[in-house]
């Protein structure tokens, strides 16, 4: 530092400077003299020693900048995602259970286990939210992602006005609508086992339908048609 201030900032030290691109070019060829001012004790000068030990060992830039992080633990919960800052985003499934560290930028969350990143999502600010890679859920939950409320309405409305307003309510009553896919597949499911007139076919909509509702109206259904056959196989036995 002394032999900068002597050889550098001292030469300057009578010069008025107006901007910082000014500055540089005053000091550059007083550098340059600096470098290349043969070393005292040793051989060369601090230019050749550059070239000839730093130089070889420099390396590219990284292609992304430098960013802030802020560094979080948490744990993955049973439904394969981490919760940070009210919002959720999904880690592999093998992770469940598991404490994990996360790296929050201003632009983006990675999730790191024992120092190896295992899962990076774009940040979001929608609290209440998911954000979930399809390949960290178990292969039985990836049909779920493949809805979303509007086409779930949609579908319901084909069926009859009471499933439409069944599904509704299963979307609309619970804090995360995705929380009420599952409810709703399980009519999908009662169209294609009986048909897309039966789940909606006269049936009325009653407050607090929800997974306990679906499972009631397979029971009424598989009744009714083993009611129907029943009878039509005495009406059999009564002709012979």
């Amino acid at each position: 530092m002394q032999v900068v201030e002597r050889w550098i900032l001292m030469r300057l030290r009578h010069q008025r400077f107006v901007a910082v691109d000014d500055v540089n070019e005053a000091i550059e060829p007083l550098l340059a003299r600096l470098n290349g001012k043969p070393l005292q004790k040793l051989p060369g000068s601090r230019a050749s020693a550059f070239a000839d030990l730093d130089a070889p060992a420099l390396q590219a830039l990284p292609l992304q900048p430098w960013e802030w992080a802020a560094f979080k633990s948490v744990r993955v919960h049973i439904d394969h995602h981490v919760e940070i800052e009210g919002h959720r985003y999904s880690a592999p499934q093998n992770l469940v259970g598991l404490l994990l560290e996360a790296r929050i930028t201003t632009h983006a969350v990675e999730l790191l286990h024992r120092g190896q990143r295992v899962a990076a999502h774009q940040r979001s600010a929608h609290k209440g939210g998911f954000t979930t890679v399809v390949t960290h859920l178990p292969a039985a939950h990836h049909a779920h992602l493949e809805w979303t409320p509007e086409r779930l309405v949609y579908w319901s409305q084909t069926i009859g006005a009471a499933t439409r307003r069944l599904v509704t309510r299963l979307i609309e009553e619970r804090r995360h609508p995705e929380h009420g896919y599952r409810a709703c597949l399980g009519l999908l499911s009662l169209a294609r086992r009986f048909g897309q007139g039966a789940p909606g076919g006269g049936q009325p909509h009653r407050p607090g339908a929800g997974n306990g509702q679906v499972h009631r109206q397979v029971t009424l259904i598989d009744d009714a048609k083993q009611t129907a056959l029943q009878r039509a196989v005495r009406g059999r036995r009564a002709c012979r």
